[in-house]
């Protein structure tokens, strides 16, 4: 029998807003809790040292990180930030 937990992490105020320590601390929150799949559906237009750090420590104790892509409804993709988000949850880096 599958045993299951959902954990509903909020990082983004009712705007839709929010920063990149509150990602990271909704990441650690998970892990502490310890969640094994983590949905990262925030969007971020600037590259994280800390918050591709908080991924890599997701990826060290086994958490899957699923990213999202697209939220803001435009018709094209910036492929480089979707690349380093799975890059990073996969652990290397996707080239196009």
């Amino acid at each position: 029998c599958w045993q299951t937990k959902i954990v509903s992490v909020r990082v983004m105020d009712a705007d839709g807003r929010g920063y990149v320590s509150d990602q990271i601390a909704g990441i650690q929150y998970a892990l502490r809790v310890g969640a094994k799949i983590i949905n990262c559906s925030f969007g971020n237009t600037d590259d994280s040292s800390v918050l591709r750090d908080a991924i890599a420590e997701a990826r060290k104790q086994d958490a899957l990180i699923v990213a999202s892509a697209g939220n803001d409804g435009a018709k094209s993709i910036d492929a480089d930030n979707i690349g380093a988000m799975i890059g990073h949850s996969a652990g290397r880096r996707w080239r196009r």
